[in-house]
């Protein structure tokens, strides 16, 4: 069915986050929403939607269990479908490929990404071809297709096979089909250096975007249906500099880390403080989690006193039964004036997330976010200026 603007079903039991995820994705669909696995069922039943978004804390039955259900109804079968969780262990993960699930999100994801991704999967289903077509088809490609993170599979000399739809997503290339080096796509790229899984620094050729830095990882199949071929995850990166009229990747600047801090996070929502706490703690960040004003401000004390003090807040702007970030921090400041803070929520349009540093704040973070977007929000507020002067 085609309609100007397609429709959408967001399933998720707690209201502020299917309406987050609403908000995040943006005026690009007509949204339907779901807060039960009944009521999905029924909307699916009476709403002929375009796609479905599933996610893992809709009350009911298994969100692998309800995916199956919307692929055994009638005309379903090629409905995209979209399941969206903060687990991200491989058995989940392939629970929700087995179920029939298009693509597994692991919170926190890019909803704008999300939202050109799901409109150009509506766009294909409409004209009735395949997401994407390459050389090397089957059920094991369509499950390659379908992995969360940008991906080719290669031939052991380098020859491209499959580009999954994460990757198509992610990086408008210049050409699409296989059979060609994977170095004529990300020039510079070393199949033999990096085959031990370390990171390497190129650039990508885009048709809208020109030569893109890019952070690429290859892993050597041993086992399964493509023993002997390579897969390589594609990852945007940042920083270019200019060397003799050429933009090149500029390596220090792309594997530059923030330093390493004791963090607080006032979050009262398990999901997303859980999310927080794991995508800091992959950068060497120590994570410690507060649900109310009082707990946030017994924490900070006892660190001080501890010698073991915090160096970043991240407050939620609102916690039901407390006075929520901006006033927290005041208490905050009293006790260390040089603490780098930032505010989150997802009410964008509040005065607080308008004008942050107005009302003290470093740096600011829009709910839903990405893993990109935390780190590079954590980064600016802890390379921002001292208030003490030191």
């Amino acid at each position: 069915m085609h309609r100007s603007i397609p429709r959408l079903i967001v399933a998720e039991s707690d209201r502020f986050l299917r309406e987050s995820l609403c908000m995040g994705l943006g005026g690009a669909f007509e949204y339907a929403q779901a807060a039960s696995s009944q009521e999905l069922m029924d909307l699916c039943r009476t709403t002929a939607p375009d796609a479905v978004l599933l996610s893992s804390g809709l009350v009911g039955a298994g969100v692998e269990e309800m995916c199956s259900s919307i692929r055994k109804m009638p005309g379903a079968g090629g409905l995209p479908v979209y399941i969206y969780s903060d687990n991200d262990e491989d058995s989940a993960i392939h629970r929700a490929f087995d179920s029939g699930a298009n693509d597994y999100l692991v919170s926190p994801v890019h909803l704008g990404i999300l939202a050109r991704r799901i409109r150009r999967d509506i766009r294909n289903r409409d004209l009735g071809g395949p997401l994407w077509t390459g050389g090397d088809e089957g059920a094991d490609s369509a499950l390659f297709r379908s992995l969360p993170e940008a991906a080719l599979l290669c031939s052991d000399d380098g020859e491209v096979l499959l580009m999954n739809d994460a990757f198509a997503s992610a990086f408008d290339c210049v050409w699409r089909a296989g059979g060609r080096p994977v170095q004529d796509l990300m020039p510079g790229l070393d199949i033999v250096t990096g085959a031990d899984g370390s990171p390497q620094l190129v650039s990508i050729r885009c048709r809208e975007r020109g030569q893109l830095p890019v952070r690429v990882r290859q892993l050597r199949l041993i086992d399964g249906p493509w023993t002997g071929r390579r897969v390589f995850f594609v990852a945007e990166s940042s920083g270019l500099r200019e060397e003799a009229g050429t933009a090149v990747p500029d390596c220090q600047a792309s594997l530059a880390e923030p330093r390493p801090v004791r963090v607080l996070v006032l979050e009262d929502y398990e999901v997303v403080s859980r999310s927080i706490r794991r995508l800091l703690d992959k950068s060497g960040h120590s994570v410690d989690v507060a649900v109310s004003d009082e707990e946030a401000l017994r924490l900070f004390r006892n660190a001080m006193q501890d010698g073991n003090p915090f160096g970043l807040v991240i407050l939620d702007l609102s916690v039901p039964g407390s006075g929520g970030g901006a006033e927290l921090l005041s208490s905050l400041r009293a006790i260390c004036p040089g603490i780098r803070a930032i505010v989150m929520s997802g009410a964008w349009n509040d005065p607080v997330m308008r004008d942050h540093a107005r009302y003290g704040f470093d740096a600011m973070l829009r709910k839903p976010f990405s893993r990109g977007e935390l780190r590079s929000v954590v980064g600016e507020a802890l390379s921002a200026p001292s208030r003490t002067g030191l």
